[in-house]
This record gives structure tokens, sequence and C-alpha cells, in this order.
């Protein structure tokens, strides 16, 4: 027999995993709209990282978008909208870089962002 607290534990996990399935598609959705409208003013860039051991171990130079996550992988011209062009870059190690991944950080300390309270769909 499953005792009670253990049947409400269960119960409440089972719907909130019914609400993220529910919600996840539109989380999905709103990053993708930033991320097509964003001028990405505030970028991150890890350098190349030349393998230690002279095999094919290297690491490809990459830029990730402060405000809205996007991230792009290349050199110079291999990056399309990550270009540099009127964006700050700021260069940073490879762990910090990889913090900087998805999810989206809350950035208003750092740039003024005229957003509603509330949202609605």
């Amino acid at each position: 027999m499953i005792n009670s607290e253990i049947q409400i534990l269960r119960k409440m996990y089972i719907d909130l995993q019914i609400a993220i399935d529910k919600i996840t598609p539109l989380q999905k959705k709103i990053l993708e709209d930033l991320q097509s409208k964003c001028n990405h003013p505030l970028i991150v860039e890890t350098p190349y990282l030349p393998s230690e051991s002279g095999l094919f171990s290297s690491l490809r130079p990459g830029r990730i978008c402060e405000v809205c996550g996007y991230e792009e992988q290349g050199w110079g011209v291999g990056y399309k909208k990550l270009r540099g062009e009127g964006q700050e870059i700021r260069e940073v190690d490879r762990n910090s870089f990889y913090s900087f991944r998805k999810p989206v950080q809350d950035i208003s300390d750092f740039i003024p962002l005229n957003v509603p309270e509330t949202v609605s769909t």
C-alpha cells in the first residue's frame, strides 16, 4: 500500500509534468521569436582552442548573444548573425562561455528593457 503523502506527491509531480509538456512548445516559440527579432547587441566569444594532442580534437571559436541566447560557431566569415557589426563582443574563457547557453538569463540589470509586467498569449 502506498501512503497518502506519496500519492499526493506523485499526483503533484504528474500534474507538473503535464503543465511543463503544455508550456514547452510556447517557450520554444517565444525563444525563436526573441532570437529572430533580437539585434544581438551584447555578444560573448570564446576563442579557437587548438588540440593539445595534435589530433582532431580542437574546439572552434564560438559566440553567444547575451540577450537572447542565440549561438554560432565558426570563424569571422562563418558567423551569420553574430558578425560583430555594431555589436559589443567580449571574449571569455570556454567555461564562462558555456554558462551563457540557454536558458536565457535575466539581464535586466545590464540593459533597460521595456517589457510589460505581464505577458499574455
